[in-house]
């Protein structure tokens, strides 16, 4: 697909925006699957931990989403334009050795 876009003359952050948008969607998946998850696992052990009030729980659970959502989006967002943007600068000689 890339080098598809190349060969059109598309220019580098043309071709690397799509790659980054999709990175970003599945950081905003991953993350929505992984809160669920914990706050299923914050329920079941809301039953067993009294000395925690719901609120206590709700704005713990509200801080480790928020910094779970930054910490993939990052991850995930620079990593893609690394990778893309190392690819766009390889030789085709570099591509299949």
């Amino acid at each position: 697909k890339i080098r598809k876009m190349q060969l059109v003359g598309a220019i580098p952050w043309f071709i690397t925006k799509p790659f980054v948008g999709i990175s970003f969607r599945i950081a905003c998946i991953s993350t929505l699957v992984a809160s669920k998850l914990i706050g299923a696992a914050l329920f079941w052990a809301s039953e067993y931990v009294v000395y925690l009030s719901m609120t206590d729980i709700l704005t713990t659970f509200g801080k480790v989403v928020a910094i779970l959502l930054i910490i993939s989006i990052t991850i995930s967002v620079i990593s893609s334009y690394l990778i893309v943007n190392r690819y766009l600068r390889m030789d085709v000689d570099q591509l299949y050795t």
